[in-house]
């Protein structure tokens, strides 16, 4: 959705609209409507962008009920169509994938292991891939989608404008939202390219209602990536696993080129 011509202009009224204080719900809603228009243009005219975050999860324990803190670093770059690279660290993780518009390669380092998949010629078509084929979820996901508006677009939910937060020494508005599945708030910089400082999704079907808080730092929307950037880079001394599809996923036949088989590059020094 989204032409550039309007989202041209709304990015350009961004700045005079964000100096109003929306006084009744439908005011908050299209001026929360507008933020993430703006948002999701910038995004989009990004041929690479590069970003870093860190990523608070609070869940309730199967056991015992307490409730669990954990935290942990990302760093993500993207080049559309065709390539993506994520990073994770903390606590008990240390893992790292790789999409190169043909497959995914997934390194868990702490058990030095490695696992590879087929996936669909672009990055739109992978994120989801990764979700319903093999129950691989990205909070940031729909972020890095061609036109990130069509994912945050609130028709079946209720909310809009909140106020202004600073996150960061940022400035940022204050966005949220409920649906029947999901509470989510998003805080979007008071700047002109209205980049996220910060999302945070609450799971209230689920027990306890756990949530996930992610704060951005260092966007990148023109990053000079290398050449090698999503070329998989594994120990040849992990352990292969097979990737397994998710039980609602349709077979799909990997091709040669996907095969779990196919050499690793050397690991970087």
């Amino acid at each position: 959705m989204g032409r550039w011509l309007l989202l041209g202009v709304l990015a350009a009224g961004t700045a005079i609209a964000c100096d109003r204080q929306p006084a009744t719900p439908e005011a908050r809603r299209a001026k929360a409507e507008e933020l993430l228009k703006t948002m999701s243009a910038s995004l989009a005219a990004a041929k690479a962008l590069e970003v870093d975050l860190v990523q608070v999860s609070n869940r309730v324990r199967r056991t015992g009920g307490a409730t669990v803190e954990e935290q942990t670093a990302q760093h993500i770059a993207v080049r559309r169509p065709d390539g993506a690279y994520f990073k994770q660290t903390g606590g008990a993780v240390d893992n790292e994938w790789w999409y190169d518009g043909k497959r995914i390669t997934l390194a868990m380092h702490k058990d030095k292991a490695w696992a590879r998949g087929p996936m669909p010629p672009t990055l739109d078509e992978a994120l989801d891939a990764m979700a319903t084929e093999y129950a691989i979820f990205v909070v940031a996901a729909d972020l890095f989608y061609s036109n990130p508006y069509d994912s945050f677009e609130a028709s079946n939910s209720t909310g809009g404008w909140k106020g202004q937060e600073v996150i960061d020494g940022v400035t940022c508005h204050h966005l949220a939202f409920e649906a029947d599945l999901v509470d989510w708030e998003i805080w979007i910089a008071d700047t002109t390219q209205a980049l996220p400082c910060r999302m945070k999704v609450t799971y209230k079907q689920e027990e306890g209602s756990p949530s996930t808080m992610l704060t951005f730092r260092n966007w990148n929307l023109a990053p000079t990536l290398a050449a090698d950037a999503f070329t998989a880079t594994v120990d040849p001394a992990y352990e292969r696993l097979y990737m397994m599809r998710a039980p609602t996923a349709d077979p799909v036949e990997t091709p040669p080129e996907a095969d779990a088989t196919a050499p690793m590059a050397p690991p970087r020094q």
